[in-house]
């Protein structure tokens, strides 16, 4: 099982301030997460490996298998992975393509862009009297269970003062609502609104 990759990486932020609570249809925010980020983290994990033993009928031996060449491709309607499985069984050794179904999702409470990995077969095959047979079906899935996660567009809130000509004290206080997820051709797009409060803060009488 892989341990939760997080991680903050090559993110392109904009931010146009505005003295009101922003409207559903304006985006004050607008974050970009690059396909080619996200690989760098693929490449990062390098390979996955199994071994498993098998009988069937008269045959029984352990065979070896890896994927690599992970890969992660997003498109305005779908997000897929593919891979490359290099399999040795028996004296035989054969490569197939993997390809996989990934879930793009924006986790507002947590501030995280996830990627899961869903579904991800590939088959483990021999021969048998002169015939290929099909041994197992590996879920690719099963061995990538958490997601990997990227660090979103929000922020802890933020407040500060400052001073009025009149020696009176405004307080503004900035957060960030309503985020949307966007898929594009090779990026992720998050745009979130800010929602900016005001609060005036009378001038300080001092004591006589």
């Amino acid at each position: 099982m892989m341990e939760r990759v997080l991680i903050l990486i090559g993110l392109v932020v904009s931010i146009k301030a505005q003295p009101f609570p922003a409207t559903d249809s304006i985006f004050d925010i607008d974050m970009l997460l690059h396909e080619r980020s996200i690989n760098k983290v693929l490449n990062g994990i390098q390979d996955i490996q199994g071994t498993q033993t098998y009988t069937y009928l008269i045959l029984k031996g352990t065979y070896h298998w890896t994927v690599t060449s992970m890969a992660v491709h997003i498109e305005s309607d779908s997000t897929y992975f593919n891979a490359l499985a290099k399999v040795h069984i028996a004296g035989i050794n054969y490569e197939a393509p993997v390809t996989g179904r990934m879930d793009l999702t924006y986790q507002m409470q947590k501030n995280k862009i996830q990627l899961k990995l869903m579904r991800a077969p590939f088959q483990i095959k021999t021969e048998l009297f002169g015939k290929p047979i099909i041994l197992k079906t590996i879920e690719l899935a099963d061995y990538i269970k958490q997601p990997f996660e990227f660090e979103g567009p929000q922020y802890a809130e933020t407040s500060w003062q400052t001073t009025m000509p009149d020696g009176s004290y405004k307080k503004i206080k900035m957060t960030t609502c309503a985020c949307k997820l966007i898929p594009e051709q090779k990026r992720v797009r998050v745009k979130c609104n800010l929602n900016i409060q005001v609060s005036n803060i009378p001038k300080k009488i001092k004591n006589k």
